[in-house]
């Protein structure tokens, strides 16, 4: 079974991610976050096959796509909750809308 190239590259990278998966699973889990590693993955199968269709690596589209589709969502759909900091648990965490993004305007 491992005599062939394709076999050992695989059997190497289920390794690593069946070492890396649990590692940072543990932390989202820990953090109240795990439905943000699930929309992740989610958001680098539109990378794999945005890179199929235009011809690209779908390596490098899925990384690229599961590093800015986060980054682009982060909270800044109007009512987002802000993720409650030491210093004020005891108050609100809902932020007003727009809150955390400062780049897009706040409607009057």
């Amino acid at each position: 079974m491992f005599e062939f190239e394709f076999m050992r590259l695989a059997f190497m990278a289920g390794a690593v991610v069946g070492v890396l998966a649990p590692v940072v699973g543990f932390f989202l889990v820990q953090r109240q976050m795990s439905l943000i590693g699930d929309g992740i993955g989610h958001v680098a199968f539109a990378g794999v096959a945005l890179g199929y269709l235009i011809g690209v690596s779908p390596v490098w589209t899925a990384l690229l796509a599961a590093v800015v589709g986060p980054s682009r969502s982060s909270g800044c759909a109007p009512g987002a909750r802000r993720p409650a900091t030491r210093r004020s648990r005891s108050s609100s965490t809902r932020g007003s809308p727009g809150a955390s993004c400062s780049s897009r305007p706040r409607a009057p």
